[in-house]
């Protein structure tokens, strides 16, 4: 599936991840970082096809690589600088690559 990574939008993230679970986001030019109201963290990846159609995918289960106030601080300065996720962020790598399942986003 060819295609390209698209910047999320606040009402993606409402009408896929419900803000019931929701603590923070984090609008990140490659995807946007939840931080659920349990502490975890998991990222969204909204991805344009080339027919126009445009997908979805979940990664869940986020590990910071740093402290909790590191972590929280180096997504706060790329949200300000509409930048994509650091690699050193998480320690999984957050790519189209790692979502189990895309889905259509209507």
């Amino acid at each position: 599936m060819s295609g390209t990574i698209i910047r999320p939008t606040m009402n993606m993230v409402s009408d896929i991840l419900c803000r019931v679970h929701e603590k923070e986001t984090w609008i990140l030019n490659d995807c946007a970082i939840i931080r659920t109201k349990d502490g975890r963290f998991a990222a969204l990846i909204a991805k344009r096809m080339d027919d126009g159609d445009i997908y979805y995918g979940i990664i869940a289960g986020l590990h910071p690589c740093a402290s909790l106030h590191d972590t929280l601080k180096k997504l706060d300065i790329a949200c300000e600088n509409f930048e994509d996720l650091t690699r050193d962020t998480f320690r999984e790598t957050v790519s189209w690559e790692r979502v189990e399942m895309g889905n259509r986003y209507m």
